[in-house]
Order: C-alpha cells, then sequence, then structure tokens
C-alpha cells in the first residue's frame, strides 16, 4: 500500500512540474468546463476542470451514492497530464493519464486513483465525453466494518471506470 501511495505521489509531482514548465515556456489561453458522470470511485458526480495548459487539467469535483440508508458523498481532486498530437477538433490532445485523490467524509476512506483515459468530441461545438480506465487504492480506512471486508480480508484495491460529459463555459479566446 505504501508502495502505492509513493507512486500517486510521485508522478502527481512529477506531472505537475512538468506542466509548470510547459506554462513558463509558452502563454495558453486558460478553459473551464463543467462536468457530470458516473465512475467508481467518485460515485455519481459534478465538478469542474481548469486548463493549466494544452497538456494539463486540474479538476474538483463533488458526488454522491445512495445505499440502501445511507448516502455516500464524496470529494474529488484530480491532475491529468495529456499526452501524443494535439486533436485538431478539440485543439487538444486527447489522450491523457490521470492522478487523483477521493475522500468519503461519511466513513472517512480516501481512495487514490491512477487511470489512462480519451477525450472525445461532441458533435456541438466546446461539448464532450470523458472515458478512463485504471485502477484505484485505498490509501486510509477507520475500520474493519465495510463490505470491502470478506472473510477478515481487506479489498485495497478495485477498479477505476469513469464515463462523464463536459461542457464549457465559454469559447477560447484567441489572441492575435
Amino acid at each position: 500500500m505504501r508502495q502505492f501511495v509513493f507512486v500517486c505521489c510521485l508522478t502527481g509531482s512529477l506531472s505537475l512540474r512538468f506542466a509548470g514548465e510547459v506554462c513558463a515556456q509558452k502563454r495558453e489561453v486558460t478553459k473551464t468546463r463543467i462536468l457530470a458522470g458516473i465512475s467508481s470511485p467518485e460515485l455519481f458526480h459534478v465538478g469542474m476542470n481548469t486548463d493549466l495548459s494544452k497538456s494539463s487539467q486540474l479538476a474538483f469535483s463533488t458526488g454522491v451514492f445512495y445505499s440502501p440508508g445511507t448516502p455516500w458523498p464524496s470529494i474529488s481532486v484530480e491532475h491529468r497530464l495529456y499526452l501524443g498530437k494535439v486533436d485538431e477538433d478539440m485543439e487538444r490532445k486527447k489522450w491523457f493519464f490521470r492522478q487523483g485523490i477521493t475522500w468519503f467524509p461519511s466513513g472517512d476512506d480516501v481512495v487514490g486513483t491512477l487511470s489512462v483515459g480519451l477525450d472525445l468530441k461532441s458533435k456541438t461545438n466546446y461539448k464532450g465525453w470523458t472515458v478512463d480506465l485504471g485502477l484505484s487504492g485505498f490509501i486510509a480506512h477507520p475500520s474493519k466494518s465495510d463490505p470491502y471486508y470478506v472473510n477478515d480480508y481487506r479489498y485495497r484495491f478495485i477498479p477505476a471506470l469513469r464515463i462523464q460529459h463536459f461542457m464549457y463555459f465559454s469559447k477560447k479566446q484567441k489572441h492575435p
């Protein structure tokens, strides 16, 4: 488990360092978008992304899932490092590597996520879909009285799968 936390921290810091270097080399007009989706571990969620550059994006979201008798709220923060060529239709790179952390206040769980995904443009301008797949690991959990314990064994990793719809707040401004 410590290795997973170390890998999450290392990849996140390296990605943010790379993003900072890209931003320092060339000023980009930032874009912000709202999103809504369903995923594991973020559940049904809404949030906001902001582009740090064409290669880097930071996101915040909040979600909820209802199990019998108890809602499970979640709060998530993530960073995406975009890879590959810039897609002309989207004016950005399509493929990304995501590092995220999700906190579930009702059970005090903390989950780290590493995934690979793709942004897909809709037919409507400034809208699209995000799909990603990866692995989530429990970083902190206070007790053994949760559904992930079976015969005194803790499932530390769960699959991370997410589908989101996004929409930009405004059109990209182009400077001469």
